[in-house]
């Protein structure tokens, strides 16, 4: 695996001003798997992942602020459009 400078780049931006900069945590780009799963299924996905080369590419085109409601789901605030159209941010 290696850090893709785009992703860096935006979450650079992402800790400029008007943002708050949070330099608490170490920024390490990372992709989730396994969440709720016992050591025993972890493992075998793990096993099984090792043996394949994944290359994988998203292209983002846009964030989106979201905010928790009082029953614990989240909604969309707003929406930033990535790219061509950043004028508009």
């Amino acid at each position: 695996m290696y850090e893709h400078e785009s992703l860096t780049y935006l979450y650079e931006w992402l800790h400029t001003e008007p943002f708050q900069a949070n330099t608490k945590y170490r920024f390490i780009p990372h992709l989730m798997i396994g969440q709720d799963l016992s050591d025993t299924e972890l493992a075998d996905i793990l096993g099984r992942l090792k043996l394949n080369t994944i290359e994988h590419e998203e292209i983002i085109d846009r964030m989106q602020l979201l905010y928790q409601l009082e029953n614990g789901s989240w909604t969309v605030y707003d929406t930033f459009r990535l790219g061509k159209e950043q004028s508009q941010l």
